[in-house]
């Protein structure tokens, strides 16, 4: 379910040749609450990864909403499409997909948008810094 709306978005994004652009994702999704803390140790892990071992990730950052602490907020940017298809093909999100499939964490489908972002400098391609409360 889950991994099937990243790839349907990603086909969109390919045909609107945001190919070389860095992009951005936002995800909002919401946990079944006995199923909370095992969620946030796989997304912690796929953070973690993605951060750690992806160049061409720039940022990963996972909030909690202030008004529901069942719903989160994911937001994720990647250098370009392809850096992109790369987190796809990870170890650790694949991971993350197999937690996603067989335990079904999430009430409903997330909400998902993909836009390109537009840098007061383009060349701009580092990471951005963790937040010191982030996992």
């Amino acid at each position: 379910m889950f991994v099937s709306l990243f790839l349907q978005s990603l086909l969109v994004i390919a045909v609107n040749s945001f190919t070389t652009m860095p992009i951005a994702l936002n995800v909002k999704c919401t946990v079944k609450p006995e199923l909370q803390e095992k969620w946030l140790t796989n997304i912690q892990d796929d953070q973690l990864c993605t951060r750690r071992d992806e160049p061409g990730n720039l940022q990963f950052v996972v909030g909690q909403d202030v008004n529901d602490e069942n719903t989160f907020h994911l937001h994720e940017e990647f250098a370009s499409i392809a850096a992109f298809n790369d987190h796809l093909a990870s170890p650790h999100f694949s991971r993350y997909a197999a937690f996603l499939k067989s335990a079904d964490p999430l009430v409903g489908e997330p909400e998902m948008c993909f836009y390109s972002l537009r840098e007061e400098d383009p060349t701009n391609d580092k990471k951005r810094p963790i937040h010191r409360d982030s996992f």
